[in-house]
């Protein structure tokens, strides 16, 4: 087996890049072995709080602003080296259109990471567009049509999940589970640094949006003022003004509110406490997310409390790993802090079993595990068991395979000196099957018994002359066979030289073998590794595996540019990766014998010929060599 050859992923979009989510995802992604390039221009980290951004002066420059940046993202993209997927990161709604077409141009798969519904959140939410207003129902769309457009999306929760179906028409089969997370190279376990031991300390962080229930926590805090109890919350946004009213209101000494603090010093913060507050709003949102904030805390050891939902009940042992209250309800949240405050050891079972089910479950490790399982489904190739199993799954046979057959075919009838001709790994025997109706003495070896027992069942069988052998060791006389046609397996082998060495051996002086191999390593992609290919081929790199084995080289080019190439990368691997996704495991060979499929390749291979006039450019999929056993012996034979 090939040494695996990392996933490529171009990371796409406006994204904000500091945002967890996004940072989360493209460090799990390097940390599961893929090659991550980012593709980026910014436009939301310019903007702390994003809740006025829909309005005014501000919709005006973040319009001007995305219409620059895509200007740049194209730019940019175009330049991108070779990749096997494109992932959109949030926010990415309205960036899918130009990611869409993009990812199109290169032919590879579309993978949305939104986090959020953006109708959901600005609308239903946080209420800051009407729902039934133009720019709510265009919100709505943006969302419909942005899911629609990924071959994946990734989601937070199975609740979120359930929500983009229902309510976006996403189908099932395209959603995945990747939960937020938290970066435990920032968040780990320190004990309490608490400047009054005797003061329990609690704390939220969040950005104030209506789902965390801020009013909530405030009045669990005016519940809770004559206790040694203090709160301390770190945050700004939509509802800092509520926050400033409600502390004058309920004139609450016992809570400090700090505007920022810088993510890297968070950890200070956390430090500080002994308890940590997840979400408390009682919005249909709120039930569906399990926030960044929460898995923070967990990564720090610190005994968590949060809202009993349904998202909250799927991802953690609820009363184990975490304590829970019902949403909008200050008196029992108050209770659970109360109840945490005075019990020293509940509040290290509970953080302790907390950071146990955030290390084996959502840390970048966890996330990393998770992604690779993703990505590996969608396009194979990269998984440590993610190869064809040679006899069992072969590849279409359409006007690519067909194209390429008949330059072989034409290149055996010119050249061959005789009748006498080796189809070298005949997989499913049609070009074997293709020789003997033309009346030569067709012998066909395979290592697969699978494919022989097809070829064996095939009416021109019985002109067949079917032999289970490797390449390397074939098991015929010296000096016996007038042509070798070798189509497409000499990359399959680790070391190809015993294989050139087998093949001069076998041709009688004068015969010659007839080879094509995949070109050029920079056109290397998931479907060499997932066909376990070890090498594409340089024409010097062939020339000189010939000539080293004793062969004279009579011809070798390039063929399938432009239109063959085309094919196959817009057609052929998008078509066979669909079909690999849904039949995983059980694959057979694809049926091409309806008469529509026949007509279609007939047309299609007539245009392959405009390819003809390009061979001689390095720009074809593969190569074509035609070799000949001097009649004199070879000095190294």
């Amino acid at each position: 087996m090939p040494d695996k050859r990392p996933m490529r992923i171009c990371y796409f979009g406006t994204y904000e890049r500091a945002y967890p989510r996004n940072a989360l995802t493209i460090e799990a992604l390097r940390r599961a072995g893929m090659t991550v390039y980012e593709c980026h221009a910014p436009v939301w980290e310019l903007q702390r709080d994003k809740s006025g951004s829909h309005r005014g002066v501000a919709l005006l420059r973040l319009l001007l602003g995305l219409l620059w940046a895509y200007l740049l993202l194209s730019v940019r993209y175009l330049r991108m080296p070779k990749h096997d997927v494109m992932i959109v990161g949030y926010v990415g709604q309205i960036d899918m259109p130009l990611a869409w077409l993009l990812s199109h141009l290169r032919a590879v798969p579309l993978v949305f990471n939104p986090l959020v519904s953006l109708y959901d959140t600005i609308c239903d939410d946080r209420r800051l567009i009407a729902p039934d207003s133009v720019a709510g129902r265009l919100l709505y769309q943006l969302d419909r049509r942005a899911t629609g457009m990924a071959d994946l999306v990734l989601i937070d929760t199975q609740a979120h999940g359930d929500y983009f179906v229902q309510r976006l028409g996403v189908r099932p089969e395209r959603l995945r589970v990747l939960s937020v997370g938290a970066d435990d190279r920032v968040f780990s376990p320190r004990s309490p640094e608490r400047a009054t031991p005797d003061v329990c300390q609690v704390l939220f962080v969040g950005k104030l949006i209506p789902l965390h229930g801020i009013t909530t926590i405030l009045r669990a805090a005016a519940l809770l003022r004559n206790e040694p109890i203090r709160f301390t919350i770190i945050g700004s946004g939509q509802e800092s003004a509520v926050v400033r009213q409600m502390c004058a209101e309920l004139q609450l000494q016992n809570v400090e509110q700090i505007d920022w603090v810088d993510y890297e010093r968070l950890p200070n913060a956390y430090a500080q406490a002994d308890i940590a507050l997840g979400i408390f709003g009682d919005s249909e949102k709120a039930a569906r997310v399990v926030p960044n904030k929460l898995f923070q805390a967990l990564a720090m050891g610190r005994a968590t409390i949060t809202a009993d939902t349904p998202a909250i009940r799927t991802m953690l042992a609820v009363g184990e790993e975490v304590l829970v209250c019902p949403p909008a309800d200050p008196e029992a949240l108050a209770a659970q802090i109360r109840r945490l405050a005075a019990d020293g050891d509940l509040r290290d079972r509970v953080a302790a079993a907390g950071y146990v089910a955030f290390a084996t479950r959502y840390s970048i490790a966890a996330l990393a595990q998770t992604l690779a399982v993703v990505l590996h489904d969608l396009v194979p190739g990269y998984g440590e068991r993610d190869q064809m199993e040679w006899g069992d799954q072969p590849e279409f046979y359409g006007p690519r395979h067909r194209y390429r057959e008949n330059y072989l075919f034409a290149a055996i009838r010119r050249f061959s000196p005789g009748p006498r001709i080796l189809d070298a790994a005949c997989g499913a025997g049609t070009l074997a099957r293709r020789l003997a109706q033309a009346n030569y003495q067709v012998l066909a070896v395979d290592l697969s018994r699978n494919f022989l027992s097809y070829v064996a069942k095939q009416p021109e069988a019985a002109s067949i002359a079917i032999q289970n052998g490797d390449l390397t060791q074939l098991p015929y006389q010296s000096d016996c066979i007038d042509g070798i046609v070798a189509g497409e397996v000499l990359e399959h082998l680790s070391d190809d030289h015993p294989a050139f060495q087998e093949f001069w051996r076998v041709l009688r002086p004068g015969g010659v073998c007839v080879i094509s191999v995949p070109a050029e390593p920079r056109l290397w992609d998931w479907h060499d590794s997932w066909a376990g290919h070890e090498r594409r081929y340089t024409r010097a790199d062939l020339t000189l595996a010939l000539e080293q084995s004793g062969f004279e080289v009579l011809q070798i080019h390039h063929f399938g540019f432009p239109l063959v190439r085309a094919f196959h990368q817009y057609v052929y691997l998008p078509r066979y990766r669909r079909a690999l996704s849904q039949y995983r495991g059980r694959l057979n060979q694809l049926s091409t014998n309806r008469l529509g499929y026949r007509l279609l390749t007939t047309l299609v291979l007539l245009a392959f010929q405009f390819d003809r006039l390009f061979n001689r450019l390095p720009l074809g999929i593969g190569l074509i060599a035609i070799a000949r056993k001097p009649d004199a012996p070879h000095a190294n034979a």
